[in-house]
């Protein structure tokens, strides 16, 4: 096999863990009807698609330490995307709320895992100079199985709610990729782990902050689309489409990332934030289904360009041996925006009234903000540094 050939199926390899690592809203179309069978408040649902988030956190801390130095990096994505594929299907058996949010959490600990082992694994297996382009191709692999995950299933939620976690098994074709075509990699020597007791930079941990909380301001958009489409159409069809909206806007959103950072270089990060308040003021304000679907395609580009932007700096900033951490570090702010979602949306609506388009409203002022203070001071280093 030439040269050409293997980098091909190593590109292919990274790609197949990036599909498994947005898979969190597969279920987003089906949300209202969970409601409505297990007869629980929209607030409460919210947590079927958002506890994932909260759980994923403790194997995305877990992997940060391990994965790489005391476990090799295939085994640990092998393990995680085989969790996600049996929670995530089993909660078709369960027959109540309480069983279904158990599952959903065993789910989350294999998305945290294969959430976190992304950038690390793409980092040792990519050149710097093609960097950029494997995590926006990366991220857009992901949210297009996103996408088509939200499509299956809401067609079948239509036809009986639960049929909806079926949608999972559609993973078992990345999985066969990533048994066959992820090379085995070396764990990190003595020496390497030494030089990672180093502290990260200020830098890096003030941007997961940030990043946290701009998910916790996309979330409603990642999660809530049939709530919003509620008013407008019970169909889980529709709902399912609008989600798959914000998902191929993520899609768009990871292929522009190299050619956005490009040209706007440190100054992206404060390009992304405008683009998302944009697309949240949007969605909060549509009256008609193509309107909010515009809304939600705009702000599905600024959660993936802001998610690939943060695993760039990441690269930048980090030595090698501390980029499986930072990366479990990113996943875990992200993943705690994602599920302080729901408690962020109702504490906005005890002190408005309104717990569906005031936090979206809330959320495009913040971004503007940030966006105001990232312009300002760039997290990226001037000039070229190694990853």
């Amino acid at each position: 096999m030439n040269t050409k050939s293997k980098n091909y199926l190593l590109f292919l390899s990274v790609l197949s863990v990036f599909a498994f690592g947005n898979c969190m809203g597969a279920i987003d179309g089906a949300l209202s009807k969970i409601a409505v069978a297990l007869e629980v408040d929209h607030t409460v649902a919210l947590y079927v698609g958002s506890i994932p988030a909260l759980t994923s956190v403790a194997s995305s801390l877990f992997l940060g330490f391990v994965a790489g130095k005391k476990l090799p990096f295939k085994a640990c994505a092998v393990c995680c995307a085989v969790l996600m594929i049996f929670a995530g299907t089993i909660p078709f058996l369960a027959q109540n709320f309480a069983a279904i949010l158990l599952a959903r959490g065993f789910f989350g600990l294999g998305l945290g895992g294969m959430m976190s082992l992304q950038n690390p694994i793409a980092t040792k297996l990519i050149p710097l100079e093609s960097r950029a382009a494997i995590l926006g191709v990366g991220t857009c692999i992901a949210f297009l199985f996103q996408c088509i995950l939200q499509l299956v299933g809401g067609i079948l939620a239509d036809v009986r709610w639960n049929l909806v976690f079926f949608t999972h098994l559609i993973l078992l074709i990345p999985l066969v990729a990533m048994a066959f075509l992820l090379p085995k990699m070396a764990l990190d020597p003595p020496e390497a782990k030494q030089e990672g007791t180093e502290k990260l930079s200020a830098t890096v941990l003030v941007m997961c902050v940030i990043l946290g909380v701009i998910v916790m301001n996309l979330a409603p958009l990642l999660f809530g689309s049939a709530f919003y489409v509620a008013a407008l159409s019970d169909s889980a069809t529709i709902a399912s489409v609008i989600a798959m909206l914000f998902s191929i806007g993520c899609m768009i959103g990871g292929l522009l990332y190299p050619t956005l950072y490009r040209v706007l270089k440190e100054k992206c990060f404060a390009a992304f934030l405008l683009i998302g308040a944009m697309g949240l003021l949007i969605s909060a304000t549509a009256t008609s289904i193509p309107l909010l679907g515009i809304g939600f395609f705009i702000g599905g580009i600024s959660f993936a360009s802001t998610q690939t932007g943060m695993m760039m700096l990441i690269g930048l900033l980090c030595p090698p041996e501390r980029v499986a951490f930072a990366s479990a570090l990113m996943m875990v702010f992200l993943n705690l925006g994602a599920f302080l979602c729901s408690s962020w949306e109702r504490m906005i609506g005890t002190i408005t009234g309104d717990s569906l388009y005031a936090p979206l409203l809330v959320g495009a002022v913040i971004f503007v903000i940030l966006a105001v203070i990232l312009f300002v001071r760039s997290p990226f280093p001037r000039g070229r540094r190694s990853a």
